[in-house]
């Protein structure tokens, strides 16, 4: 079980967030993001869009809180489908906002994603949440240099419930494609000796 956890985790790390010499030929497409609130009292306003320039999908948003919020544990998964194949479960893990906001797990996906959200916000998020602040996200991006080779086409699905303890606030869900770019520029990977 340990074994498939890090394999999960390096899995992830690769399909998202590997970096280095060698750049992918794919590129990450968002065709949903939605972040729906459950406890309306707690959340009367949020917004999630996506704008799609080239290749690439820009996430922006905002959230605003009626009452400070602590405590609220995040539950996250992550699951890739390719044709005429079962969907697959790369990634299930439970995790504390507040560690994540404060960037103390040594997960390289959380630590990425972290580096993905905070670096886009108007301003840090830090715990508690605090009221009546306009959270906002403004175009955040996956840069697709950053992915590695050899990796499936494929439809991914990442989807978060948070929650208060054991209340139900919202949940975020963020789907799309990994697909090969059109146009590829030809370097030294991809010449042909002759």
């Amino acid at each position: 079980m340990k074994l498939l956890r890090i394999g999960a985790y390096f899995l992830i790390t690769l399909v998202f967030y590997c970096s280095g010499s060698g750049c992918a030929e794919y590129v990450v497409s968002v065709d949903r993001f939605v972040f729906t609130p459950i406890d309306r009292e707690l959340i009367p306003s949020q917004s999630a869009t996506i704008e799609q320039i080239g290749n690439r999908s820009y996430l922006s948003g905002h959230l605003y809180l009626e009452r400070s919020v602590d405590n609220v544990i995040a539950l996250a998964s992550l699951e890739i489908s390719r044709p005429n194949l079962p969907r697959v479960r790369l990634f299930n893990s439970k995790f504390d906002l507040c560690g994540f906001l404060k960037n103390t797990y040594k997960s390289k996906f959380l630590q990425q994603f972290h580096y993905r959200f905070v670096t886009f916000t108007n301003v840090q998020p830090s715990c508690p949440l605090k009221p009546h602040l306009n959270y906002t996200l403004e175009r955040s991006y996956l840069d697709e240099r950053i992915l590695p080779e050899l990796l499936p086409e494929c439809s991914y699905f990442f989807n978060v419930e948070f929650r208060e303890k054991t209340k139900p606030l919202a949940n975020l869900h963020i789907s799309g494609h990994l697909h090969p770019v059109l146009n590829k520029k030809k370097g030294p990977k991809n010449r042909v000796k002759t």
